[in-house]
């Protein structure tokens, strides 16, 4: 269907042009409205701050200028070209307009890169309209303020300031130097004042139409965490160890297991008890579920390089040894013949249904380490003893360890970045986040909707794990924290970006960094990733800007908010780059050493000294 817009020159003519519309809109004018009914409590922000504004929207149609035809901006029965003189003597600037009838019609006129066009404005059964692919409106006002915030389809420009109507007096040869200028002084007034109810007019119609929506994700992936917190619970109950032992502290404990070739040599040795002051699985069983553990995700430089010095070890120093015919292991020519047994170099121990073999490949640690030792000495130490193997090098401890069919020396579970989101360290660390989840979590939800919500939360969860795994990649670690630092990071965002209209912003700010701050002070402490909660927040602030959505406070603004959308997206891309490049290639983080303070902050002596990777 044709426009009814035209240039000033062809509606003179009386030629008709159709020319494409612009911009967005939608149809929820039709009688004149736009509020939409707010949130109890009054207007507030995507993450929940409240509005400060002289007149709270709530439930309240937005004003309209006037009923119409006594609008500044309606001009009453004028000629086309009298309208276009109109428009020039006021510097036809972009988003000039006014209304001016025509017989039982009306007629539109806006500059646009300056030049006039002309809309006719039709009148069927009472309803006004620009034509079918438009709505229809009760009055003219409807229709002015419709058009004064983006649509689709628009017109060619917003409708941003109405043209003032100058008496003849004024205009004409004769008027005085002094009452030119003072009426030019007037109108400079009139239009800030306009300007400036346009402003509010135009945000209280934005808080206005903010959406309501059903927290389904923050909801949904909360229940699902829980379902998979009783899980792990059932998965690691042990009718000899309920739970783990809750402590602070490492609890030792000794024991005088058997080592070597003969049954009576015993040696005793003290080892550490897992705990978990979570009240939850150890953090062996956990690593079993996917927590992001590095060893289970990369080919680790330094522990493939050991085993390449224990497979180049067993190769030249041990042999079969056979003690009294039926014992038989794997064993170096001194030990051997200490326990009177006769030992054969580099030969492998036929095996058979007589033979016990009192040595072999335990897997002690989760970090692939192995050593060919008693049965009794492996489960002392919680290993796990290869009933099948005669040498370390045939053995496979990552793949015992990490699980989730991994093939032999081939760690390469990526899917530890997403998965260690859903698990939790225990039913204290399910709670806490649980908390901070369906209150922020479902705040955000409830302005932004499911699929926004979604990919700030995986992009913050992720971008935490990766930089968790650059930095602190020896300790294992579970949870969706990251994803909810990430959601302070939002509420920073939202707050900064809506500063003009939040109540006490200022008060708002200090208050949302010194909460990040004690957050991330207290991940300072062991037994905390405090990488993944520093790294969440980082992902979560670029995240929020790229996704939430946002208000605007005019062009300027609106221009501004775009820009760092388009500054954040690459940067978000670059970082995630860089994070796995230095994962996966370099492998190392010696260019930052002072970066262990924040993993961990050595508070007292020895404070720090079970953390994986943190040396002083």
């Amino acid at each position: 269907m044709a426009d009814y817009r035209r240039s000033s020159a062809d509606y003179a003519r009386g030629k008709a042009e159709d020319i494409p519309l612009l911009t967005s809109g939608d149809n929820d004018a039709e009688n004149g409205k736009y509020a939409v009914p707010m949130r109890p409590g009054g207007a507030r922000t995507y993450s929940g701050m409240r509005v400060s504004m002289k007149a709270d929207p709530g439930y309240e149609t937005v004003p309209p200028y006037d009923d119409g035809e006594n609008s500044a901006w309606f001009h009453g029965s004028i000629s086309g070209e009298e309208a276009d003189n109109r428009l020039d003597s006021n510097g036809m600037v972009d988003g000039l307009f006014l209304v001016r009838k025509r017989g039982n019609e009306h007629v539109l006129s806006v500059c646009n890169n300056g030049k006039a066009y002309h809309y006719l404005i039709k009148n069927k059964n009472g309803r006004l309209s620009l034509g079918r692919e438009h709505p229809r409106f009760k009055d003219l006002s409807s229709l002015v303020m419709h058009f004064q915030v983006p649509r689709d389809p628009g017109l060619g420009s917003l409708l941003i300031t109405p043209c003032s109507q100058r008496s003849e007096s004024v205009m004409s040869t004769g008027s005085t130097i002094g009452e030119k200028d003072f009426v030019s002084a007037a109108e400079r007034r009139e239009k800030k004042r306009r300007r400036k109810e346009r402003k509010e007019r135009l945000i209280k119609e934005q808080l206005a139409n903010l959406p309501m929506f059903t927290p389904y994700f923050t909801k949904g992936t909360a229940f699902i965490m829980g379902i998979i917190m009783v899980i792990q619970l059932a998965k690691s109950y042990n009718p000899k160890q309920p739970i783990t032992k809750i402590s602070f502290s490492p609890v030792k404990e000794t024991g005088n297991p058997p080592v070597g070739l003969s049954k009576n040599r015993t040696q005793t040795f003290e080892k550490i008890v897992p705990t978990n002051f979570l009240i939850g699985p150890s953090a062996q069983d956990l690593i079993m579920y996917g927590a992001k553990y590095a060893p289970c995700m990369r080919k680790d430089t330094k522990i493939f390089a050991a085993l390449a010095r224990q497979r180049e070890y067993e190769q030249n120093n041990l042999g079969c040894c056979t003690v009294e015919f039926s014992q038989k292991a794997q064993t170096t020519q001194e030990e051997c013949l200490a326990n009177s047994g006769e030992w054969v170099a580099g030969q492998r121990c036929s095996s058979s249904s007589s033979v016990e073999f009192r040595l072999r490949p335990c897997c002690l640690d989760n970090n692939g380490t192995c050593e060919l030792t008693t049965s009794e000495y492996c489960e002392f130490f919680d290993g796990v003893w290869a009933t099948d193997q005669q040498l370390c090098s045939e053995t496979s401890c990552l793949a015992k360890r990490c699980g989730f069919s991994m093939k032999k020396n081939e760690p390469d579970q990526w899917y530890r970045f997403f998965i260690p989101i859903f698990l939790h360290g225990g039913l204290l660390h399910f709670a806490g986040c649980m908390a901070l989840q369906l209150t922020i979590g479902v705040q955000i939800e409830r302005a932004a909707g499911w699929l926004r919500m979604a990919l700030i939360y995986f992009i913050s969860g992720v971008g935490g794990y990766v930089a968790s795994a650059v930095f602190s990649p020896d300790i294992p670690s579970v949870g969706c924290s990251g994803s909810l630092y990430g959601l302070l990071g939002v509420s920073i965002v939202d707050l900064v970006q809506n500063w003009q209209i939040v109540e006490n912003p200022w008060w708002k700010l200090i208050k949302t960094i010194v909460q990040a701050a004690v957050l991330l002070l207290v991940g300072t402490i062991p037994f905390i990733d405090n990488w993944a909660h520093v790294g969440g927040f980082v992902f979560g602030v670029l995240a929020g800007i790229i996704f939430l959505p946002y208000l605007t406070f005019g062009a300027w603004d609106s221009l501004r908010k775009r820009l760092f959308l388009c500054i954040c997206i690459p940067v978000t891309l670059s970082l995630f780059f860089v994070l796995l490049l230095i994962f996966y290639e370099i492998q190392g983080t010696e260019f930052c050493p002072s970066c262990k303070y924040i993993q961990c902050i050595n508070y007292q002596e020895d404070f720090c000294k079970d953390t994986p990777g943190w040396t002083d």
